[in-house]
């Protein structure tokens, strides 16, 4: 186990975590492919949707206390004192187990009356989806099991085990290919019980073999600095959990596949920043973390803006080509068996104006590692918590008067609003990170792709072809300018000396 899942560098995690969440969102986009394909956009793949949407929101949530505080806590007394540091996250473990069973037993005993809380549905559609509800609460116990064990062992630099997250997607679709047709949308949730089943057990076994791990609960006290970031990260991450949760509950009301849009049209931009951004930074955060240990700060500048202006080179490509040609995209991946016109106008709506989120979600990765980092969580509170509030204020107020697709707009006002707001953070409590620049270097980039993007659209009006052709013709076309300007500007050097940056070793 040893020789698949041994420490790495920064670079070879970086590029076995995208390279593995690549294969899982591949595969992923299969199963969306599928359940369009089966089930179209009813209010059957409103609830299932809906239920793994708002999975997602609970495991973020618990991921965010693991990203901000366990982990960078237990790199910190793990530098103290290793035996401290293992007892510490020995205790996290309990707590995941002990949340497990909770939820289990509230999926089993009041999933109906959970779920009638939590969305506009009719009931009677919630009582015929009963037993899709209750696998879905053992589901979120067992995937808080599997992220916060994953966060430990990237911790020590098994990075590889990323590659285990293929089977978040494997399962699932080997289980709706062999039952989907008799069962419905229920096989996938079995999928993804017996994938996280089966990463617990491996990761389990990592950490005792390779780590001699011993699992003796231990109760490790925590300072009053972890508990005030504790407390103030996860109140800020419930209010971030309510912003998220808030429109997709408004739009449950709001007819019939408008949810079932919203989560085609997130499959297709959500992929590049789970691939992409959350990768690398969530491998690049233990090299925060450890330029913040060591109070490193002119070297903790330079990884902040190297993370930001790779991320930005690689994602903003297509986030600009996309949006152009969206019609075709959705026309290309959905288009077929029981996915209606309607349905593909719908996620055409929703995708071109979220396809901005590409880009404003690198900046927000790399401010999030950065305040985790340096143990900033309580000082980022207010700040956050003003642009939370206001977010959610106008969601309140103005989803219901523009409709459901008013919330992309809404989603990029937000984290434009986020960033003005980072700046007085920054300014006050990192100000070694040149913060200004990280969004001169996002100007600039988007510029050169808007310039490239121009030759690609004007030869779209002359292909008359289907839409894997015009992507295809014009997407070389597009792509061909960019690598070019890169080549002649000082972005594309600037590029490749970021990569070999990666390519430092993790110290022990």
């Amino acid at each position: 186990m040893g020789n698949i899942f041994k420490p790495t560098s920064y670079k070879k995690g970086a590029l076995a975590a995208v390279s593995a969440t690549l294969v899982w969102k591949i595969l992923s986009f299969a199963n969306a492919l599928l359940i369009a394909f089966y089930f179209g956009a009813t209010h059957k793949s409103d609830i299932y949707f809906y239920l793994i949407m708002l999975i997602g929101f609970g495991v973020t949530f618990m991921q965010r206390l693991n990203s901000a505080v366990l982990v960078p806590e237990a790199m910190f007394l793990y530098e103290e004192d290793q035996m401290r540091g293992r007892r510490f996250v020995t205790m996290c473990f309990y707590f995941y187990v002990l949340l497990a069973l909770l939820l289990a037993a509230v999926g089993v005993w009041g999933s109906v009356a959970v779920w009638r809380a939590l969305s506009r549905f009719d009931e009677a559609l919630l009582v015929q989806s009963r037993a899709l509800l209750c696998w879905g609460a053992v589901l979120f116990g067992l995937q808080l099991l599997t992220y916060y064990l994953t966060a430990v062992c990237e911790m020590f630099k098994f990075f590889k085990v990323s590659w285990l997250g293929v089977l978040n997607a494997l399962c699932p679709l080997v289980c709706l290919i062999i039952w989907g047709h008799q069962i419905g949308m229920i096989a996938m949730v079995y999928g993804f019980v017996a994938a996280n089943a089966v990463q617990i057990a491996v990761l389990l076994g990592l950490l005792k073999k390779e780590m001699h791990w011993d699992f003796t609960p231990v109760l490790v006290p925590l300072r009053k600095q972890t508990k005030r970031n504790a407390l103030t990260g996860q109140v800020l991450a419930a209010v971030e959990i309510i912003n998220s949760l808030l429109p997709v509950y408004l739009m449950s009301a709001m007819g019939a596949g408008v949810v079932s849009a919203l989560n085609y049209c997130r499959q297709l931009t959500d992929s590049p920043t789970e691939i992409i951004t959350s990768r690398v930074a969530a491998v690049t955060k233990i090299q925060f973390t450890e330029n913040a240990a060591r109070g490193e700060e002119a070297r903790f500048n330079e990884n902040f803006l190297s993370v930001n202006h790779l991320l930005l080179i690689i994602l903003t490509p297509l986030a600009v080509f996309s949006c152009w040609f969206a019609p075709q995209i959705v026309d290309l991946f959905f288009r077929r068996g029981h996915f209606t016109p309607q349905a593909a106008h719908d996620t055409i709506l929703f995708l071109r104006p979220m396809l901005l989120t590409l880009i404003l979600m690198v900046p927000a990765a790399v401010q999030s590692n950065t305040i985790a980092a340096w143990r900033k969580v309580k000082e980022s509170f207010p700040y956050s918590l003003s642009v939370s509030v206001l977010f959610a204020v106008a969601v309140a107020v103005l989803l219901p008067r523009w409709g459901a697709f008013s919330f992309p707009y809404i989603s990029v006002g937000g984290l434009l609003l986020g960033a003005v707001v980072s700046y007085f953070l920054f300014k006050k409590y990192f100000p070694f990170v040149s913060y200004v620049k990280s969004f001169g270097d996002m100007g600039r980039i988007l510029l050169l792709n808007v310039i490239c993007l121009i030759p690609a659209a004007a030869v779209s009006y002359g292909v008359r072809a289907s839409a894997f052709w015009i992507l295809l013709v014009c997407g070389t076309v597009f792509m061909t300018a960019y690598l070019g300007l890169l080549w002649k500007t000082k972005d594309g050097k600037q590029f490749l000396a970021e990569i070999k940056r990666l390519e430092k070793e993790p110290r022990g």
